[in-house]
């Protein structure tokens, strides 16, 4: 990749810059940015645990049997199971 690691160096000392700036011009408005940065972070890893038990109950479904659902004309649910094949 052309640039590759320059590029993103690049990129994270002139962030740095931008926060130490913000640090330094407006204090009280980055101190409150990096608060709310710092309680979301919480949020982000309950958020980051629950879609990777998502993605694990998906794999154990797809080794067993999955349960398909059909909707018929008269709007009442079938619950058939299949095995899917894996491709």
């Amino acid at each position: 990749m052309i640039g590759y690691p320059f590029v993103p160096a690049i990129f994270v000392i002139i962030t740095l810059l931008f926060v130490l700036n913000s640090l330094i011009e407006k204090p009280t408005h980055a101190w409150a940015g990096l608060l709310f940065m710092v309680l979301a972070l919480p949020v982000f890893l309950y958020f980051k645990k629950k879609g990777q038990e998502n993605i694990d109950r998906q794999q154990e479904w797809s080794a067993e049997e999955t349960p398909i659902i059909l909707w018929l004309t008269t709007s009442k649910r079938v619950i058939m199971t299949s095995k899917r094949r894996k491709l």
